[in-house]
């Protein structure tokens, strides 16, 4: 059975909440709240700004970012992924652009 993996490459910017108490660094932080969300690695990640909470820190940041769809060619459209970076908690996309869609067979 052959599947057909798709990789968007994507620039986003983001505003992402973490706990004040969360493990690691203020980058560390952002990359784990994003990687939790399904099918999203990080590539690369600047920190742009920083609005610190009672509970939590706010950061705002430019993410590039990898998604993965299988065979879900129509969800490739900005809207979708920033709806898919949305579903994640504390992710408020401001901006989402596709950079490059590549496909790769899965072996």
């Amino acid at each position: 059975m052959s599947v057909t993996i798709c990789k968007l490459t994507v620039q986003a910017d983001l505003t992402v909440t973490i706990s004040r108490h969360a493990p690691g660094d203020l980058e560390a932080g952002v990359r784990r709240q994003l990687e939790r969300i399904a099918g999203v690695s990080v590539r690369s990640l600047t920190l742009c700004g920083l609005q610190p909470g009672l509970n939590d820190l706010t950061v705002e940041a430019h993410a590039e970012l990898l998604t993965d769809d299988i065979d879900e060619i129509e969800d490739s459209t900005s809207d979708a992924v920033a709806a898919r970076l949305a579903s994640g908690f504390g992710v408020s996309p401001q901006q989402v652009r596709i950079q490059q869609q590549d496909s790769l067979p899965d072996r």
